[in-house]
């Protein structure tokens, strides 16, 4: 089990991910900024207003879409809520996108003569560029953030393990529903569900995953028997 060592390094968790996002995204693409600047620094026409450049931009559009693909990737992974977290926070992560798209455009048309004000695209440039940057942390975190940096207490254990528990037994009645629609299609049309397969080697396949599954529930319920004896026998030992 996790002692309390462990969940002391939550910290280097948050550090990893802190530095994680800054050396995977925001330093590669502001790499090419930073090299444009010198190069406009050392030809003199760097201007006054650096922020009606469309690299920021540019920027915000590779950052928004580091951070909608690393969204994906793990709401797409997560089999408790992340289904309906997945379409409202990507639909929110593609409106950002959308304002950095026309942010660039904006700024490309200022730099091509037409009239656009000077204070609203910076503005905008700045905005859009620093929620792209929350966003790629944002990203990071909730690919650092799980039951290893949110149980402290036995309270968020059973708030996790009764999630979990209660997935899994959805699955296993999804498995019994399709072995139920399967018997009874085999009943009537006397033939499986799917044919010319080799269905001896499937159902030892099947049946070996499912005895790992019954091990698996027994190996749970015989240590959560322990961890509570453990705890009773420590408020013996208290009140003695």
């Amino acid at each position: 089990m996790l002692n309390i060592n462990t969940f002391k390094s939550k910290k280097k968790v948050y550090g990893k991910v802190f530095w994680g996002a800054i050396s995977n995204e925001l330093l590669f693409t502001l790499l090419p900024i930073a090299i444009i600047f010198i190069i406009r620094l050392a030809t003199d026409s760097v201007g006054t207003e650096v922020w009606l450049w469309p690299d920021w931009s540019f920027a915000s559009i590779i950052l928004v879409g580091s951070a909608l693909t690393r969204f994906i990737q793990i709401k797409s992974a997560d089999p408790l809520d992340g289904q309906d977290i997945l379409a409202i926070g990507s639909r929110l992560i593609i409106f950002v996108l959308v304002l950095s798209v026309v942010t660039l455009s904006l700024s490309v048309l200022k730099g091509s003569g037409l009239n656009v004000q000077n204070s609203f695209v910076t503005a905008s440039q700045k905005i859009v560029f620093c929620i792209s940057v929350l966003l790629v942390f944002w990203a990071h975190y909730l690919s650092g953030k799980s039951w290893f940096t949110e149980i402290d207490n036995n309270t968020d254990y059973y708030r996790w393990a009764l999630r979990n528990a209660d997935y899994a037994s959805q699955r296993v009645t999804y498995l019994i529903k399709i072995t139920e629609t399967c018997a009874n299609h085999n009943k009537r049309n006397k033939k499986g569900l799917v044919r010319n397969i080799d269905e001896d080697r499937h159902f030892k396949q099947l049946e070996k995953k499912l005895e790992i599954v019954s091990e698996q529930a027994n190996y749970l319920v015989e240590r959560l028997e322990e961890l509570k004896h453990n705890k009773q026998s420590q408020s013996d030992v208290r009140l003695l």
